[in-house]
């Protein structure tokens, strides 16, 4: 006899709780997550140490590659569910941790946490010294660039600095994507020059 509190898929195969989650039991996933956490913890730990991402970022795409898996799964003999699912949750946990690690997300990845911020410059926040000496310093530097670079290299920096797309060069500047790279790379040598 069953106990009144336990639902009836509680001792089923996996294939049984996919197949009720994909005919609409909310249920049946809550139970599938029970039996995978342990699976999906394992996973996570071990990139937990190598990258940036925190211990809930990885559990959370970890969930959401055993989401996946019981949403796409079919029986049809070739896989069991906890080998899908085990692939799924393995894939979606990689893919995070590619984008985490791509150059796109540099700047996040070596920010500052926010609650350090207040740690790092207090003083110089506070001091109107400090405020002024960093702006002139800023707007030597903006002086020098402008000086340094020919109208050209200052609209691809200003380009660049807008935030768009290498793909985006042509139709916006007129010139194919190896001349960008070149102005680029001029921008960057003579920026470092000064």
């Amino acid at each position: 006899m069953q106990k009144m509190d336990q639902p009836e898929y509680a001792h089923g195969r996996d294939e049984e709780l996919v197949r009720a989650f994909q005919n609409g039991n909310p249920d049946a996933f809550s139970e599938l997550v029970a039996r995978y956490l342990k699976l999906i913890r394992i996973k996570a730990c071990s990139f937990r140490e190598i990258f940036s991402l925190e211990r809930e970022d990885l559990y959370q795409e970890g969930l959401l590659g055993l989401l996946d898996a019981a949403n796409t799964y079919v029986h049809d003999g070739r896989a069991s569910f906890e080998t899908y699912a085990g692939r799924c949750i393995s894939n979606r946990i990689v893919s995070a941790v590619r984008r985490s690690s791509s150059r796109k997300n540099s700047f996040l990845n070596n920010a500052i946490p926010i609650e350090d911020v207040e740690l790092v410059g207090a003083d110089d926040a506070s001091d109107p010294q400090a405020l002024l000496e960093s702006r002139d310093e800023m707007n030597r530097m903006l002086e020098a660039a402008h000086v340094s670079l020919s109208s050209f290299e200052r609209r691809v920096l200003s380009f660049y600095l807008g935030g768009y797309k290498r793909s985006e060069v042509e139709s916006r500047l007129g010139i194919s994507v190896r001349a960008f790279d070149n102005a680029m790379a001029r921008v960057r040598k003579k920026l470092r020059q000064k």
